[in-house]
């Protein structure tokens, strides 16, 4: 049996991006110091996306090689849709695994995945173990939180087969230092002060552990190539890693320029594109902090010479097709009421029995292929659609994730109520030959064309505003190119 390691990665951040000088200047009768901190922007969630559809995306682009396929499944965050109803487990309908595999939701830490990480780095045996990460943490309006927080999610598949890198060593501490909480039912965060924070947190537990991890290893900080330890306070990656004799030039990007800080799934989401440029025999640090510390070292295989992804992190972080206004991201994110009208009383109520019946369909968004004629029909029946086929009986299932698809009719519709009108949909065209009857998302009026391309996000489809019950199915988008 070969070392366990780190098989494959993907992420996943949000088509949709803010100007931070909008949110200073939305703010500036209030807070005009936020004008000193404008720099970039930060990445921010449609009103049909959340925690699980984010890591949906990320978990689909991680298993895109086709390495393995998990047997264990953990969802990691801090902002769930459902306090009691795991992700995993939907997460696991998406990619239409066997429904023995394993599944586990944590979250309460912003060291949560990598704690997962580096728990499934240790685990012995054959068994492939999928960390997805994901998180959106809320902020109040005005608060320097707001300006740096964003949304983004990273998976990681963990197994024997073919590492691109393996554990060298991992230490953790366990300390109840306290820099932001949030209660239950409370939706945003308190902060300590930020010079505590760093002082007496950052710079005094992070340190030692990384000395303690390093030492396990044999290692100096001088070894370490890569050093992955994204935090939300300036320059205190560059504090860390003289501390720790680590060069500053193996300091990687956090990107919090350009999407913000992720929370708990930006450790994970820096560790791939640091992946994606690492070299066989360097040695990758990777560190977060929150009541306590943790730190992991691996060192990158001859593996990762053969090694792609389809979309990398700088390909995600360009492709900023959606900027948005500060008024969209208030009422994205539910904290400011807007007066749709009678058009938004309508009542939806999913029905539960026809939702489990239909689960494994429509997660893994499986049509049906006739075994008499080969015709493709969404969703699967009994009955061929096709006129020169009156053939009965159960269809074979096929996936229409990753089918090249295009717009053949499309309709947007200003009355109907949808959290961003207009209320797009049409019918699809695959090129295998199916039709599918779909909402479209992420389009602007504009870009609606009949011919135009489209890819295929899994998004909330509906929200039960009486019972506080989402349901969640798959839209078209228009497909992004390498070259966006």
């Amino acid at each position: 049996m070969s070392e366990v390691g780190i098989i494959s990665w993907g992420g996943f951040v949000p088509r949709r991006r803010l100007d931070r000088a909008k949110i200073a200047t939305a703010n500036e009768w209030a807070k005009p110091g936020l004008s000193k901190r404008v720099k970039g922007s930060r990445s921010i969630l449609n009103w049909d996306e959340d925690s699980l559809t984010m890591g949906v995306e990320a978990a689909h682009n991680c298993l895109a090689n086709g390495n393995a396929t998990p047997n264990d499944i953990t969802f990691v965050s801090t902002t769930a849709p459902f306090l009691d109803r795991p992700c995993s487990v939907m997460l696991a309908e998406t990619l239409n695994v066997d429904k023995s595999v394993s599944t586990l939701d944590v979250g309460r830490s912003q060291r949560s995945a990598l704690t997962c990480l580096i728990r499934a780095l240790k685990a012995a045996g054959d068994q492939s173990h999928l960390i997805v990460a994901s998180d959106m943490r809320p902020a109040k309006p005005g608060s320097s939180q707001e300006l740096a927080y964003g949304a983004a999610a990273s998976a990681v598949l963990v197994g024997n087969q073919n590492p691109i890198a393996i554990l060298k060593s991992s230490a953790s501490c366990a300390a109840d230092f306290v820099g932001h909480f949030r209660t239950q039912g409370e939706p945003y965060e308190y902060h300590w002060e930020e010079r505590w924070v760093r002082d007496e947190g950052l710079l005094k537990l992070v340190p030692n552990v990384i000395n303690d991890a390093l030492g396990s290893a044999n290692l100096n900080g001088s070894d370490i190539a890569h050093f992955v330890f994204p935090s939300p306070l300036a320059r205190v990656g560059q504090m860390v890693a003289r501390k720790c004799a680590i060069s500053e030039k193996a300091l990687s990007a956090t990107y919090s320029d350009l999407i913000g800080d992720a929370g708990c799934a930006h450790p994970l989401l820096i560790l791939g594109e640091v992946l994606e440029k690492a070299k066989p025999g360097e040695f990758v640090l990777i560190a977060s902090f929150a009541n306590g510390a943790e730190a992991l070292i691996v060192e990158v295989t001859d593996e990762i010479s053969d090694y792609s992804n389809d979309t990398s992190l700088n390909e995600m972080v360009e492709q900023r097709t959606l900027p948005a206004a500060y008024q969209q991201y208030l009422s994205f994110n539910n904290m400011v009421e807007m007066d749709w009208g009678v058009r938004a009383e309508f009542e939806v109520k999913t029905a539960l029995t026809q939702q489990y019946r239909s689960a494994s369909d429509a997660g893994a968004f499986l049509a049906g292929e006739c075994d008499n004629c080969g015709t493709i029909q969404f969703p699967r029946a009994h009955v061929c659609i096709s006129e020169n086929c009156d053939n009965v009986g159960p269809q074979k299932p096929v996936s229409l994730l990753g089918q090249k698809a295009e717009i053949l009719s499309f309709t947007s519709d200003w009355l109907a109520f949808k959290g961003a009108p207009p209320f797009s949909f049409g019918l699809v065209q695959f090129e295998n030959g199916a039709r599918a009857l779909m909402e479209f998302s992420d389009f602007t009026p504009e870009q609606l064309k009949v011919g135009t391309a489209v890819e295929f996000v899994y998004r909330k489809k509906e929200i039960d505003h009486v019972r506080n019950y989402h349901s969640y199915f798959w839209k078209a988008a228009p497909k992004l190119s390498k070259e966006a």
